[in-house]
């Protein structure tokens, strides 16, 4: 999708094009589909978030194969970050900056709903709750855990680890993308029922179409240049919840979020805007 908009030529690297294209690495090149490319050659490395698809109920064999082409990927990775050619996106930020860090610093900046990580004990947040998880990992499957509504708390299993927050009581679902100083605000607004939880189980039925885009308040973003400074991110799509009286809530920052779905056709320049700043770049940290 966002392949046209580069002005530099590209070459992607994914998952499946290890196999079906062929893949060498050998000293101080990389061979794709016959091409030999030196790594001296390679002006700018853009990550964007190769999936993990690892379930439990996996093969084993299986698993061990894909854990082999992701220790690529990472090394890969590395190698980028030594030659100085990461731009706009770092795929360590996502384990530098997990989500307590995040609303940690967002306090006093945003206005952020009550949360606790509990394990072996009751919360203290008053009712009502949500739950949420904290690693982006299977729960059985293929399947995931999303944003849940806790209506007992205390019949949590102490067993596992339970990250709670305040639920809001939202009218829309916000999302910004942030890309070096540039925000583009989006929303989508929610049922009057209030049981629309979590937007990401619907989304295949509401793309594009659903999401509108909206300005974001000069405070908030005025807050996202501040916060986004402090983690030293240049790129990174952060969720809000905005209730009845228009205040915005904020939910997490995703430093490699997706944004791709929310100007397929680059009607509002997110596409390309990206596109420049994920080639190189001298007006980008390093």
């Amino acid at each position: 999708m966002i392949t046209p908009y580069f002005q530099t030529e590209i070459i992607r690297l994914d998952l499946d094009f290890l196999h079906h294209d062929g893949f060498r690495w050998s000293p101080k090149t990389l061979t794709l589909s016959n091409r030999t490319i030196p790594w001296t050659a390679v002006s700018a490395v853009y990550w964007r978030k190769p999936a993990e698809p690892i379930c439990y109920e996996m093969p084993q064999l299986e698993r061990f194969e894909l854990q082999q082409r992701l220790h690529v990927f990472r090394s890969a990775s590395a190698m980028a970050r030594t030659l100085g050619i990461w731009q706009l996106i770092d795929p360590l930020h996502e384990y530098k900056i997990p989500k307590p860090l995040q609303l940690e610093h967002a306090a006093g900046m945003f206005r952020v709903p009550p949360w606790e990580i509990c394990i072996g004990g009751q919360t203290h947040i008053s009712k009502p709750l949500v739950s949420k998880a904290l690693a982006p990992v299977p729960v059985k499957g293929d399947r995931s855990m999303v944003t849940v509504k806790v209506e007992e708390p205390e019949k949590l299993d102490p067993r596992f680890t339970w990250f709670l927050q305040s639920a809001v009581d939202a009218k829309l679902d916000a999302t910004v993308v942030f890309c070096c100083g540039d925000i583009w605000g989006f929303a989508l607004e929610r049922p009057s029922d209030s049981r629309w939880i979590d937007w990401r189980l619907v989304m295949d039925n509401h793309r594009e179409a659903a999401w509108r885009r909206i300005e974001v308040p000069a405070e908030i973003c005025q807050s996202i240049h501040a916060f986004m400074h402090r983690l030293g991110l240049n790129y990174g799509r952060l969720d809000f919840l905005v209730d009845a009286k228009d205040c915005w809530w904020f939910l997490e920052v995703n430093p490699n979020g997706q944004f791709g779905w929310l100007d397929p056709h680059n009607a509002h320049g997110v596409l390309s805007t990206i596109a420049k700043h994920a080639e190189k770049d001298p007006k980008l940290a390093t």
